[in-house]
């Protein structure tokens, strides 16, 4: 779908181009893994494989990752707070004390 505009992105070093090519083509780099993705990829697209480059596409996919295990984490988070919130309450043994009425305690003790 993005093949033209990729390789336009590509052939004119426009940023961000990495990112969408990984967002893009994601299943196929985790397969392929990057090296012979980028030999498929530039055959996909009919541009030499010297104007993909290689840690371009290695530093988008570990953002990629990376953002990918933050959301991961940041969803685990959300899913233990959401059950920790839904518990129902517990009714409390422990009664807290106040001023008003505390009982007046002796504080001398006989030996």
């Amino acid at each position: 779908m993005y093949e033209k505009f990729i390789k336009e992105w590509l052939l004119s070093n426009q940023s961000r181009v990495y990112s969408v090519i990984v967002s893009t083509y994601q299943q196929k780099i985790i397969d392929l893994k990057p090296t012979l993705f980028r030999k498929w990829l530039a055959q996909e697209i009919d541009i030499p494989e010297e104007k993909i480059n290689l840690s371009s596409l290695n530093s988008a996919l570990s953002r990629q990752r990376k953002s990918s295990e933050q959301n991961k984490q940041k969803g685990e988070k959300e899913a233990t707070f959401n059950i920790l919130q839904s518990t129902p309450a517990r009714s409390e043994n422990f009664h807290f004390s106040s001023v008003d009425n505390t009982p007046p305690k002796s504080r001398t003790t006989e030996l």
